[in-house]
């Protein structure tokens, strides 16, 4: 094997290497930074009960950065967040304690909210998405649980 191949052998390995580890570094960082966690802006003392789904489903962010389970985009309770722990992605509520990862399987109580407009949502949780979360909304309430 001449030099000149060896050469090009030993940039291709370390240009690929150099891109994983790109790529690798700006998933975690950017995915944290770029996921829309719809929250309500205040405590709530009411809410609806009616299951998602008597079946666990996936908790996934579509391309926009929202979360959804289904179909719906989802409201969580106030005080939850999502943080980066262990390089998964994890929901917590108000006082820290874990509920779910992105990617688990869930059973959620709470409401459609069909008739909702973006107006609406942007009054109850105080975050102005201009657009990029729209679609059918479910307001969480009551049952949370990963499976």
């Amino acid at each position: 094997m001449s030099s000149a191949v060896k050469i090009l052998i030993g940039v291709s390995i370390l240009l690929t290497i150099s891109c994983n580890n790109k790529k690798q570094k700006s998933t975690n960082e950017n995915d944290l930074s770029n996921i829309n966690l719809l929250t309500h802006k205040e405590s709530q003392s009411e809410s609806m009960q009616a299951l998602l789904s008597s079946e666990p489903e996936k908790i996934s962010v579509d391309e926009n950065g929202c979360i959804r389970i289904k179909d719906y985009l989802i409201i969580w309770p106030f005080g939850f967040k999502i943080i980066d722990k262990n390089n998964k992605l994890t929901i917590v509520d108000n006082e820290g304690n874990f509920v779910a990862n992105i990617g688990d399987k869930v059973i959620v109580g709470g409401g459609e909210c069909a008739g909702c407009s973006i107006n609406y949502i942007t009054k109850i949780t105080g975050t102005n998405l201009n657009k990029k979360c729209e679609g059918i909304y479910w307001i969480i309430g009551g049952e949370i649980r990963s499976e």
